[in-house]
């Protein structure tokens, strides 16, 4: 589990190098990488992989060919993430579950819209209006409002709408009186995903446009973070709302990911019609405030 967080970390910073181009942007938040590689050492001991990694993944945006910008990055972080837990799923993997925590518990809704919520944002700014391409992309986004929607209301109502796809037998548990059902929290962040996704399809991103894709952006991604904080500092009510399903780690690393993802859609928009220009100060603070939660909480657990 901690190799794993560990590599959200380092994907996070990435996902910020690869989002702004040139030599002195990414040299300026590889220069970011240096204390929170010494934070790591510090809360875990001796030093180990993770003290090379994030100078690996940053000197990795120089392949530009499959990853160009932090929405591609964090699509592809989380298309992988969906598909991996899904095959998990599927073939009841053992390797799966022990890599990545709380993958067994996550039934296979989330990984299926993890996919779509990856495709989506991964294809964003590369699809043509009108063609067929498009119509699937805005078929899975769709998904991403209405599967959500419809568990959401399961909770609400106290419904059974048979939408809680499980393996037979699977008891309930104290963290999931709900087997097969995504917690609460998980289905609003996937309906905010799925707004802030299908607000990107508009010709042009007005100020009430941009506003609302940003707070989609920040309540996706800190969702996820206050679930991941919530696990670190023993606080259920932080990732469990009531008594329903507990939103996993795993998903909580996922919806940090898309968050910053829909943040990266949102900056690249507005670029193209404002035009590229920011200062690297500005750069360096978003940077800093993205890694610095992440990488406690990552890094101390």
């Amino acid at each position: 589990p901690a190799t794993f967080l560990e590599l959200f970390i380092g994907t996070s910073l990435s996902a910020f190098a690869a989002g702004h181009h040139g030599a002195r942007s990414r040299a300026h938040i590889l220069g970011l990488t240096q204390p929170f590689s010494s934070l790591l050492t510090t809360v875990r001991g001796p030093p180990n992989a993770c003290g090379n990694l994030f100078p690996l993944l940053i000197g990795s945006v120089h392949m530009k060919k499959l990853v160009t910008s932090a929405d591609h990055l964090a699509g592809l972080f989380v298309g992988l993430l969906g598909l991996v837990v899904a095959i998990g799923w599927v073939f009841q993997s053992e390797t799966v579950a022990m890599l990545i925590p709380g993958s067994s518990k996550m039934g296979i809704n989330s990984p299926v819209l993890f996919m779509a919520a990856g495709f989506c944002c991964y294809f964003a700014r590369r699809r043509r209006a009108g063609s067929g391409f498009d119509l699937a992309w805005r078929m899975l986004a769709a998904l991403l409002v209405t599967l959500p929607a419809l568990v959401l209301a399961q909770h609400i109502f106290g419904v059974n709408l048979g939408l809680d796809f499980v393996r037979l037998p699977t008891a309930p548990s104290a963290g999931t009186p709900f087997p097969g059902r995504m917690a609460p929290n998980t289905c609003i962040a996937f309906i905010l995903a799925g707004v802030g996704l299908h607000l990107t399809r508009a010709p042009a991103l007005g100020r009430v446009r941009a506003g609302v894709l940003l707070a989609c952006a920040v309540l996706v991604a800190g969702i996820g973070l206050t679930a991941l904080l919530g696990y670190f500092l023993q606080l259920e009510v932080m990732y469990r709302i009531a008594a329903a399903n507990v939103m996993q780690p795993a998903t909580a690393i996922g919806m940090c990911m898309l968050g910053i993802g829909l943040w990266s859609l949102r900056s690249a928009l507005l670029a193209q019609q404002r035009g590229p220009a920011s200062s690297e100060t500005r750069i360096t603070l978003r940077a800093f405030a993205v890694v610095t939660g992440v990488t406690l909480c990552a890094g101390a657990a």
